[in-house]
């Protein structure tokens, strides 16, 4: 399958493997036909070269064989009947051959075209039947898209609550953590500071004191030695002075020159030692003091280098505190970028789901609109075919009753024509002396008994109840139709409502105009006079005989002779209107009824008298 050809993926529909699968075989089947038919029409292209071929080989032998009669006839005059018989072996074989190749074609054709023929209606078949089936699965598919619908966005909805709650508690909890993080940061740089404080402090302090021990030592020591050289110098001048006094006085008679200047170097040499030990004192007082500055000095440098250490130690727990804020702010905005992203899932899934609840609703209103056209499409056409009958059977029955009306009508005016001419035979029989020597008395005893026995009716109560019975069942099935066509328009529109409830109107008016007209054709007296193009009917020659024989059996004997005589014609045309009249009758359906009460004898009698 190209790329082109491929089905975009979407939430309705069918599975897509079943309709590539579907899709694969209907083109396997096409390419199978499509090689079938490739091959038949090789092989129509090879009958059609074979038939060539023998058609070329019939004519290169009817050349041959033209040939060599000419030449034999150029040799031995006229050809002979051996050449005559090859020629007519070869022509029939030729043609024999080449019927065969042309039957062999058009069976390949008529078979590749039958193939191509079922192929393509059973593809046509299928395609129906797939149409079918995908219309039957729409309702089905509607709902199930529906269902699905509503599922993904409650799904939707509670993932993307699940979701921003989530991310909210992980937001919660890394704000807790970045705050206790930077408490427990900042106060382990404070223990630390303070340890570091103390530490740098202790650390001072034991090196002031140390300096301050080491230059009170050496100040004591160089106190100590000034001391003892002075000391010692003053021993020294003790003991020179001494010694010199000593000297002075073993000597001082001797050498008094000799005893000053002695006592001069004495004194110079007392000075020398002593200006030299206050200046071994002064030097070690210097010392002393340069001890101390050089301890005060490493004191500063300590203090310095506290400082130093203390204001790296800040810059780091401040570098740490930046990091841990950044990092905090980092994981808050990754927090809120993915309650964002969360958000935005959720909103796409809610659109997703939107979307596909939309598109089942149009497609199940697509398909209850359908629905609802075939339902109207079929109400209407119920409705024109109940409309249709209703016409039809009111139609008919208007027919028939028109039809009873006429023969109503001709009867009617054939009685007037009747009794007009019994009026004259009455008057014609009433002539005195015309049947002298009769006796009648016969005849009014048999007229008497025929005047007893009832006249036959058109139609029995029960032929006439059960055709009225048939018609209430015509108008009982036309309202059972019209009232299970009714469920099917309650999703029309008020107008279409009102235009069946006016169908059905007009339905029962036409029914009841056929009872109407049924009745008026009943009715004695509504009948109106006209002319008929049937041929007059003999069956109230019976009624009117019957009167006149009644008559007669009063005291008028002289129309008996004359009424027999209309009484044995009339019988057999009464058999005969009586059973068309009953035929009549039946055939009305829905139609008018006959009165059973309207018989020869009652009614008849009445309307003469």
């Amino acid at each position: 399958m190209s790329p082109s050809d491929e089905f975009r993926t979407a939430m309705r529909g069918y599975e897509k493997n079943e309709v590539e699968a579907r899709i694969g075989q209907l083109r396997q089947e096409i390419d199978s036909l499509r090689k079938a038919l490739a091959d038949a029409r090789s092989q129509v292209i090879t009958a059609d070269r074979a038939k060539l071929q023998i058609a070329g080989e019939l004519s290169e032998a009817r050349a041959q064989l033209k040939k060599a009669s000419t030449d034999q006839g150029e040799a031995q005059g006229a050809p002979g009947s051996r050449i005559d018989h090859l020629l007519k072996i070869a022509e029939s074989q030729a043609r024999e051959t080449l019927a065969q190749a042309t039957a062999d074609a058009e069976t390949i054709r008529n078979k590749a075209r039958a193939d191509a023929a079922s192929a393509r209606a059973r593809m046509h078949t299928e395609s129906d039947d797939t149409l079918n089936s995908a219309r039957s699965e729409a309702e089905a598919t509607t709902q199930s898209a529906e269902l699905r619908a509503a599922e993904t966005i409650a799904s939707a909805e509670t993932r993307a609550e699940e979701i921003r709650a989530a991310a909210e508690r992980e937001a919660s909890q890394l704000r807790e953590t970045v705050a206790a993080e930077a408490a427990e940061a900042r106060e382990s740089l404070k223990r630390e500071l303070a340890s570091r404080s103390a530490d740098a402090g202790a650390e001072a302090a034991q090196l002031t004191a140390r300096a301050k021990e080491e230059a009170e030592e050496r100040l004591s020591s160089a106190r100590a030695q000034a001391e003892r050289a002075t000391k010692e110098a003053d021993a020294h001048a003790e003991q020179v002075t001494s010694e010199a006094q000593e000297q002075a006085r073993v000597a001082t008679e001797g050498a008094r020159a000799q005893a000053e200047r002695v006592t001069r170097e004495a004194a110079a040499e007392a000075e020398r030692v002593t200006a030299e030990a206050n200046a071994e004192a002064e030097r070690l007082r210097t010392e002393a003091q340069e001890a101390h500055a050089s301890a005060r000095a490493a004191a500063d440098a300590l203090d310095v280098e506290l400082a130093e250490r203390r204001q790296a130690h800040e810059k780091d727990e401040q570098e740490r505190f930046a990091r841990a804020a950044e990092e905090s702010r980092r994981l808050h905005e990754e927090a809120k970028a993915r309650a964002a992203k969360a958000d935005e899932e959720a909103r796409e899934a809610a659109q997703r789901a939107e979307a596909a609840r939309q598109e089942a609703v149009e497609k199940a209103d697509t398909i209850i609109a359908d629905g609802r056209k075939r339902a109207q499409d079929l109400i209407a056409e119920a409705r024109a075919t109940a409309e249709a009958t209703i016409e039809e059977s009111s139609a008919e029955a208007k027919r028939n009753v028109q039809a009873a009306q006429s023969q109503v009508d001709l009867l009617t005016k054939q009685r007037r024509t009747i009794t007009a001419q019994l009026e004259q035979l009455r008057s014609m029989f009433s002539a005195p002396g015309l049947f002298e020597g009769v006796d009648f008395d016969d005849d009014k005893s048999d007229q008497a008994a025929k005047a007893a026995v009832p006249t036959e009716r058109i139609a029995s109560e029960s032929e006439l109840r059960a055709i009225a019975e048939r018609a209430d069942d015509a108008a009982d099935d036309a309202e059972v139709s019209e009232a299970q066509a009714a469920p099917i328009a309650q999703d029309q529109d008020p107008d279409q409502g009102e235009e069946q409830s006016q169908g059905q109107d007009t339905a029962h008016d036409s029914a009841q105009d056929a009872d109407d007209g049924a009745a008026a054709g009943q009715a004695p007296g509504r009948a109106q006079e006209q002319e008929a193009p049937r041929e007059p009917r003999a069956d109230t020659l019976v009624i009117d005989a019957e009167a006149v024989s009644a008559q007669g059996a009063d005291g008028q004997s002289a129309e008996a002779p004359a009424t027999q005589a209309i009484d044995a014609q009339a019988t057999e045309a009464h058999e005969v209107v009586a059973d068309g009249a009953k035929d009549e009758v039946f055939d009305a359906e829905g139609g008018a009824e006959f009165d059973g009460s309207l018989d020869h004898g009652g009614e008849a009698d009445k309307r003469l008298r």
